[in-house]
């Protein structure tokens, strides 16, 4: 019997299991407390959480062949101590687990937790926030060396928010409760595939789902959870502990099954990045709006995918784990693998694979961009280096950004002049598809798209390519269970992609999987644990089992009947990553794969997680998400939910990041009409954002064609509502509102230049004869109306705290909320 890379890869994924075990107050396992190791000296026990590790998988086994579980459960249990290792013949795969251990923790571990100088503090030592650990010296004397934890709970949008630092003290009991969860969906887990066992293939083809599926069962139950609580303020969590643990031993595998085992470097990683994917995601037909919502969704999730399938098809070339991929966010991934010329010459097919593909698809506007000259040894992975071989393996994806297409574009530094031409067939304007006017329509699409919008058109003309993305749009928003697979394509695929198929999962599959497919379910709410959840942006809102239009959408606006657009992305990422984390005595910046993993899974899940959770929460029907992920997000929605939204979401981040001044994000606000096409639109937004994140500090919205700090929007809006109220009680009139807004532009032009007209220095004088004569009242010799009086004067930038110079917000936000005509868009 030999072991497989994914015996290896799941005992390495649940080697640390028993840290739980041992934290929720077990008690020992005297069938295994020979897998604990003793001090020679004191011959005090430790590393106990071996023994319980042991004792968990062979309370919960899966009937594999041949004695494979067995293995298994020696190998998690014996990472620490060789005392009690009997299998000799798998010395080989042991060393594997023990590096990929050593390499995949942020601490270089020389005595166990239970040896800590204060007794029980493995009991005690939370997770604390990795946001609260990036900052810079100035950032952490603002924050008064305040640090944030994260309380022991199952994950979940609610779950993610860290609380201030109290008292340490024993949390025996909730780790027994978080335990008692897992344990109870664990065993549902392995009662599902052992009634798979069946197959004689099970091995191979079901044993690899079955780690899919425990992969996503320890993110939701041990993502709060320290991985080494020796550390005084430990960051990693357990789960991505884990889960760079089954990396690296799978990468150790594979080394160890090449035909080169002893190439040099080592090991390489794979990078996928996406380029170009705006020009394909807006590029829609102004003449068919109205199905512009649908395509929207549809082409943000097709290109989410792209790059999912991209990713499983280069683990299926190579052999490798579907936990070999350590990262894969916001339309990159990264993957772990060993240098082998076999590997290259596979990955080259592949490259040139995804090049012809995305080039015909996308017509060459969008690239999927892979490289491997990221070469590495097992130290490159450790806390020293590991931010070194990361910024080596981005420089690598700029490199390749630059050359892109060129595998099919090019035979050996030639140009291939026939692969330019995409179709060779004639073209005429009445076959020309009329959603994307790039392709010709066809009967079959055009027929099958009449049928599915039961509509009785016979001139519109659909292309294929088009009724596919019209197909995903429609089952995007009633579908939440999905599969990739390899192999022939079926009629219910949505997506294909590189011999890759992408498309809904049928209810009897959730019942009965297919062998060597992978199932992900987009609803975080799922009770199917053998399902493995995947965090996705995909709310729109419906109406009558339907995806809304951008006119539907606008219904939900107050007053004005228009739209907005918001986009944002967060603020100096790249150099937070790489430069912010805390320093050695060298002054050098250091962190883990774990830590780093721990940083990228939580950015993501902020937006492919909780902030679809916000929409829904309380704006499911007037909010439409376009994509949301990685560090970015771009929402449409009614313009006055858009702006509320914006600031609960800024709000909402800070908590989300302990508070840590240095992480924020940057956004813009255009607003339009619902019939506007949508690349005009992303455009105008784009514009803007990019104004703002050149100002110094960043952390600006661009509101109302004016950018302002994050901080002072709350009380612009609360100025508004003031406005606004006044209105109602008829203290004030539009009128008034639209001088005042005059009277701001004047106290602009002096602020841009010293040599504008002399007329524009009046705005303070103007604004106070205009409040005497049209909005103080006197009465008995007194103003009745004191406070509004006062509270207009001090908007001149005459006195502390004027907001004169960000009133067009709160101006144009009253004055578009009471404006009563259904009319387009007018910015005053």
């Amino acid at each position: 019997m030999s072991l497989t890379i994914h015996h290896v890869v799941f005992a390495a994924l649940m080697h640390d299991i028993g840290k739980v075990v041992q934290r929720s107050g077990a008690a020992d396992v005297e069938k295994y407390i020979n897998k604990c190791r003793k001090d020679p000296k004191t011959g005090v026990i430790g590393y106990k959480h071996a023994m319980w590790t042991a004792d968990f998988l062979s309370r919960h086994p899966i009937h594999l062949p041949d004695s494979s579980w067995e293995a298994i459960v020696e190998l998690a249990g014996s990472h620490h101590c060789k005392d009690s290792w009997t299998m000799h013949n798998y010395d080989v795969y042991l060393d594997m687990i023990k590096q990929a251990d050593c390499n995949s923790s942020s601490w270089d571990r020389e005595e166990s937790e239970e040896s800590a100088k204060e007794a029980r503090r493995y009991l005690k030592i939370p997770l604390f926030s990795v946001f609260s650990h990036l900052c810079s010296d100035t950032s952490r004397q603002k924050m008064g060396g305040q640090k944030w934890v994260y309380p022991l709970q199952k994950l979940s949008p609610d779950s993610v928010f860290p609380e201030a630092e109290r008292t340490l003290k024993e949390q025996t009991a909730e780790y027994s409760k978080l335990l008692s969860g897992f344990e109870a969906d664990y065993s549902k887990l392995c009662d599902y595939y052992n009634g798979l066992a069946a197959n004689p293939h099970f091995d191979r083809e079901h044993f690899p789902q079955f780690i899919n599926a425990v992969d996503s069962l320890l993110s939701r139950y041990f993502w709060c959870v320290p991985a080494n609580t020796m550390e005084a303020h430990p960051v990693g969590s357990l789960y991505h502990h884990l889960h760079n643990s089954a990396t690296i031993a799978g990468a150790l595998f594979a080394k160890h099954a090449s035909s080169t085992p002893n190439a040099e470097p080592t090991f390489m990683i794979i990078s996928g990045d996406l380029n170009g994917i705006q020009n394909y995601l807006y590029d829609l037909n102004p003449e068919n709006s109205t199905k512009a919502s649908k395509l929207l969704r549809s082409r943000s999730f097709q290109i989410q995918m792209i790059m999912e399938m991209a990713a499983e098809k280069v683990i299926a070339e190579l052999g490798l784990s579907a936990t070999s991929i350590f990262a894969n966010h916001g339309g990159k991934f990264f993957i772990l693998a060993h240098n082998s010329a076999e590997n290259i010459a596979r990955l080259k097919l592949v490259k040139q694979q995804f090049n012809e593909d995305m080039f015909k698809r996308f017509l060459g506007s969008v690239s999927l961009n892979l490289g491997w000259e990221t070469k590495l040894g097992l130290a490159d992975l450790n806390k020293k280096h590991f931010l070194k071989t990361m910024e080596q393996c981005f420089d690598e994806m700029e490199v390749e950004k630059h050359a892109k297409h060129s595998c099919y574009l090019q035979t050996d530094e030639h140009w291939r002049s026939e692969s330019f031409v995409i179709n060779r067939e004639d073209i005429y304007s009445n076959q020309i598809c009329d959603f994307c006017k790039r392709r010709a329509g066809d009967h079959q699409s055009s027929d099958e798209y009449r049928k599915y919008e039961s509509i009785d058109d016979t001139d519109t003309q659909v292309c294929s390519s088009c009724l596919q993305e019209i197909r995903l749009g429609r089952n995007l928003a009633q579908k939440k269970y999905f599969k990739i697979w390899q192999g022939e394509a079926e009629d219910s695929a949505y997506i294909s992609f590189a011999g890759m198929h992408f498309g809904e999962a049928k209810k009897y599959e959730l019942e009965s999987i297919k062998p060597g497919v992978k199932y992900f379910s987009l609803d975080l709410t799922s009770e199917l644990v053998h399902i493995p959840i995947r965090y996705l942006a995909t709310h729109v809102p419906q109406k009558d089992g339907r995806v809304c239009t951008f006119e539907d959408i606008t219904e939900q606006s107050c007053g004005l009947k228009a739209n907005a657009t918001i986009k944002g992305d967060v603020d100096n990422l790249g150099y937070i990553m790489s430069r912010s984390w805390p320093k050695n005595a060298e002054g050098d910046p250091e962190c883990s794969i774990t830590d780093f993993c721990t940083l990228s899974f939580m950015t993501d899940y902020f937006f492919s997680a909780v902030l679809p959770h916000m929409v829904k929460d309380k704006y499911v029907d007037s909010i439409y998400t376009v994509y949301s992920g990685g560090d970015d997000f771009c929402l449409i929605g009614a313009y006055d939910k858009i702006i509320d939204f914006a600031g609960e979401l800024n709000t909402r981040f800070s908590s989300f990041c302990a508070q840590n001044p240095e992480l924020h994000f940057s956004a813009a606000i255009t607003l339009n009409h619902p019939k506007e096409p949508v690349r005009f639109v992303i455009k105008s937004t784009d514009d803007r954002l990019t104004e703002v994140k050149g100002i110094e500090g960043k952390n600006y919205l661009n509101l109302y064609e004016t950018p302002v700090p994050w901080k002072d929007l709350a009380n612009l809006m609360k100025f508004s509502h003031q406005l606004e109220n006044w209105l109602e009680k008829g203290e004030i009139t539009l009128q008034f509102l639209y001088r005042l807004l005059a009277y701001h532009q004047m106290y602009l032009e002096t602020k841009r230049s010293t040599s504008t007209n002399i007329r524009n220095y009046l705005y303070d004088s103007l604004l106070n004869y205009d409040i005497k004569r049209n909005i103080q009242k006197i009465n008995n010799d007194r103003v009745s109306n004191q406070e509004l009086v006062n509270t207009l004067k001090n908007l001149t930038g005459l006195q502390e705290g004027s907001m004169m110079r960000h009133l067009r917000i709160p101006l144009c936000h009253a004055i578009y909320k009471k404006r009563k005509a259904n009319k387009g868009v007018n910015h005053e």
